[in-house]
């Protein structure tokens, strides 16, 4: 009987752990559609399939093409939209589609978002993307995939809008594991020891300080300022052929992603890759 009633036992802790496990995707599952927009799950998806499917080595391309879409912001007076479609935010605790006036809160709130998925859509600066069409032997090629355009409409009435550098630092989203500075800028990524020798990569991008300078990127504005009448783009960049992740004989690929004006992207990029819109 004891035989019989420890089998029994252990069946149930079997049928336990198997329902336990399944929940646990369930979830997984639910909180990663909630903390991302469903309609950057195809890029996401196509970029995880284009990284499995590429050697660690070598220069032969993925079979999967990237089905990335790059969205169009718009900032009105009273409202935000995003492809046309109106965008809801949060103002003082509650979430409207309208406002009275907008704000440097209201901005940096829309554009944290954004650029947290832009880097999210491609695996964080995590997996190896990028086919090698865009690159070359010299090693030094940056491929960039614009995310969003970034724009003003003329009945907006302040000139200026602050403090996106200040709200990424000090501003959480769960849906992001915390701040959004530890997200883009502290949570592990690859990069070029160039960089990571700095102690910050992120930081160090931006600064274009590295510690080889051979036909590196521009300086970017750290605490950018978003101004009426400019265009600005929100882009992830590859700096570096995605071969020297693995071989120490080239440094490693830089995955980085922020915000800049819009005529200062050839500055951060020799190659742009094409959106599916």
């Amino acid at each position: 009987m004891n035989k019989k009633a420890d089998l029994s036992l252990v069946k149930e802790l079997i049928i336990i752990i198997f329902i336990a496990i399944v929940l646990f995707g369930v979830v997984k599952s639910i909180v990663d559609i909630v903390g991302s927009k469903t309609e950057r799950m195809p890029c996401q998806k196509s970029v995880e399939a284009q990284a499995f499917t590429r050697p660690a080595k070598g220069l032969i391309d993925s079979p999967f093409n990237l089905k990335c879409q790059k969205y169009n912001i718009e900032f009105f007076k009273d409202h935000v939209e995003i492809d046309g479609k109106t965008k809801k935010v949060t103002v003082d605790g509650k979430t409207v589609s309208k406002f009275n006036a907008l704000t440097d809160n209201i901005v940096n709130q829309v554009l944290a978002v954004e650029l947290a998925e832009c880097w999210k859509q491609f695996d964080a600066g995590q997996v190896n993307i990028f086919n090698e069409e865009f690159t070359d032997i010299f090693n030094q090629h940056k491929v960039c995939f614009v995310c969003d355009e970034v724009t003003f409409n003329e009945n907006v009435q302040k000139a200026k809008f602050e403090g996106f550098y200040d709200y990424l630092k000090n501003t959480e989203n769960i849906a992001y594991g915390g701040k959004y500075y530890k997200f883009l800028a502290l949570d592990s990524r690859m990069c070029d020891v160039g960089y990571s020798l700095q102690g910050n990569c992120w930081e160090a991008y931006i600064d274009a300080d590295k510690f080889v300078k051979i036909d590196t990127h521009k300086p970017m504005i750290r605490d950018i300022a978003f101004v009426k009448g400019e265009k600005y783009l929100i882009f992830f960049v590859r700096e570096g052929m995605r071969t020297g992740d693995t071989d120490p004989e080239f440094p490693k690929s830089t995955y980085f992603s922020y915000i800049v004006p819009a005529s200062e992207i050839n500055g951060q990029c020799n190659y742009h890759v094409p959106s599916i819109n």
